[in-house]
């Protein structure tokens, strides 16, 4: 061990910086420092192994000791942009701690404020940050903002670089203003369904959003609103919760011409939703380049419903469904059949997952005959086909499963399908889908 420690000492400097720089994680960067002098020495003259920083914002400004290590540890970073997190845990607080440290604000890259579940961010503090010039502002995670009277407004002039964001806003008028129009990526939450649809329609360069409405409409908006063009958006995720309801307005309100990733997710709706058949094909012949379709939590859709969905979804290339009970039965493996001579549902389909699906709501055989017509081997390559190769199959089923049906499945895996299949108890069935909700590195 004593070599180990002298050949290590034995580095240059210059290859101890690099490892430290890609090995050490942030949180064990006081740790490196205090191995040694020379460690230490390395460490502090390495601002990357500074540059992300956490602040404990229940922190009074009067604790000296933490603010001074707060701006010792910001020093180090210099003159690099930075990380910035926010540390609230629920308890009263004034922020008052960030004061100390706004002269640093023009290297800020990053600012994430990380709540509690009963954290709110003051509304004087966002007031503060708005009035601050974050001139290297790129990406800006807000949390759950405090409800009051202020209307907060970031001009773009002291955010000029920011494209990434994510918010919640839980109050009925939108009380933060931000330069919608540059943004690229966002992630919103809001428990007034228009209130998202306002903001969506402002953002008109993004390329990925995540909406969140715990409740949707429980009336229909009056006809005739215009619509708002996304003509840069590839990326759609949409969250919906509450009781009976109507969800139209999202795809009557936008059009998003350049989508190719759809993901919907009804699993925390309470009571029925009424499926927009209407308002969603109009949206689909506007989104023709789909290729990504995954749906969570779909009790009240019918095997019609999904599709009529997929005639108008001719590039869509990968399906996921999960806990949609209503769907996967004998109907959706029928219409699955690639059958000589007749207009094939989803041509280009070559990765299917089915999550939680019941076992028993879908004969083997017609399981079987669905994965076999758009199946064949290496050796039959070079024939034409109507339809797509599997590239991945994926079935998750609630329940036991027949030794005829296991057997029949390993039998195409045998043959090279790429099958995958899990039982789980009913116990433990799962009821989502994970849909990754920051995907494209929404990535947030």
């Amino acid at each position: 061990m004593a070599s180990r420690s002298l050949t290590i000492q034995c580095f240059p400097v210059e290859l101890l910086t690099e490892i430290f720089e890609y090995q050490v994680e942030k949180k064990e960067v006081l740790a490196i420092s205090q191995v040694c002098a020379r460690w230490r020495q390395i460490a502090h003259n390495c601002p990357r192994l500074w540059s992300a920083v956490e602040v404990d914002v229940e922190r009074p400004s009067t604790d000296s000791a933490y603010v001074d290590g707060l701006k010792t540890w910001l020093a180090r970073s210099a003159p690099l942009r930075i990380s910035l997190t926010c540390l609230a845990s629920g308890g009263t607080s004034l922020y008052d701690v960030l004061e100390e440290i706004f002269h640093t604000s023009s290297r800020w890259r990053f600012l994430h404020y990380r709540q509690g579940p009963a954290s709110q961010l003051p509304l004087t503090a966002l007031s503060k940050l708005a009035e601050t010039s974050l001139s290297a502002l790129e990406e800006l995670h807000l949390g759950n903002i405090e409800e009051g009277p202020l209307i907060i407004t970031f001009p773009s002039s002291a955010v000029p670089r920011l494209q990434r964001v994510k918010v919640f806003i839980y109050t009925p008028t939108l009380q933060i203003h931000l330069p919608w129009k540059q943004l690229t990526h966002l992630s919103f939450s809001t428990a007034y369904a228009d209130i998202a649809i306002e903001v969506l329609a402002e953002c008109t360069n993004l390329i990925a959003a995540s909406i969140i409405i715990p409740v949707v409409w429980a009336d229909l908006p009056p006809p005739g609103q215009s619509a708002q063009t996304l003509s840069h958006l590839r990326y759609l995720a949409l969250f919906t919760g509450g009781d009976d309801g109507h969800i139209s307005p999202l795809f009557d309100r936008i059009f998003a011409p350049a989508l190719e990733t759809l993901e919907m997710d009804f699993s925390a709706l309470d009571g029925r939703l009424t499926w927009p058949e209407t308002s969603f094909t109009t949206f689909q012949l506007q989104s023709s380049h789909i290729v990504y379709l995954a749906l969570n939590g779909c009790l009240y859709l019918t095997p019609e419903n999904l599709c009529a969905a997929l005639r108008h979804l001719p590039c869509v290339a990968e399906l996921k469904l999960g806990h949609c009970y209503e769907i996967v039965g004998n109907n959706f493996m029928t219409m699955l059949v690639n059958k000589h001579g007749v207009a094939p549902l989803a041509p280009r389909l070559h990765n299917l997952v089915l999550k939680n699906v019941n076992r028993n709501a879908f004969a083997p055989n017609l399981f079987v005959d669905m994965l076999s017509s758009r199946w064949w081997t290496e050796a039959d390559a070079s024939v034409p086909r109507a339809v797509a190769r599997w590239t991945r199959v994926e079935l998750e089923t609630r329940g036991d499963v027949s030794q005829d049906f296991t057997d029949t499945i390993q039998g195409l895996q045998d043959r090279g399908l790429p099958l995958e299949m899990l039982t789980i108890p009913l116990s433990v069935a799962a009821n989502t889908l994970d849909i990754n909700h920051s995907a494209i590195n929404l990535q947030f």
